[in-house]
């Protein structure tokens, strides 16, 4: 995945430090429109023009429910590996969590 993630940031050209919600955002829809196997995504949302956050969430096979697994994902990265590190450690935690869970149909 390591690979895949900076193949995308290259293609890219991300700069850090990135700072940017937005840019972030975009960065994790190309990670899902170029085959780095997440297995969550990140939008940006809010509530209001001032107010606004980056949100990490996954579809639940097991449940059949979209989980919002993270309304504060890191929206600040002073470099690639920095970002590379928290996209993998996120999306371990994800694959763990829903090892755990019991399938609602069983």
């Amino acid at each position: 995945m390591e690979k895949e993630i900076k193949k995308v940031l290259k293609n890219q050209n991300v700069k850090f430090p990135l700072n940017d919600r937005g840019e972030i955002e975009k960065i994790f829809y190309y990670f899902d429109t170029n085959e780095v196997m997440l297995n969550f995504i990140v939008s940006l949302v809010g509530n209001n023009s001032s107010d606004w956050w980056l949100q990490a969430e996954y579809w639940s096979e097991k449940i059949g429910k979209t989980i919002i697994w993270n309304t504060d994902f890191l929206d600040s990265y002073e470099d690639e590996k920095e970002l590379i590190d928290n996209t993998i450690f996120t999306n371990n935690a994800i694959k763990e969590f829903e090892n755990k869970l019991t399938k609602l149909n069983s």
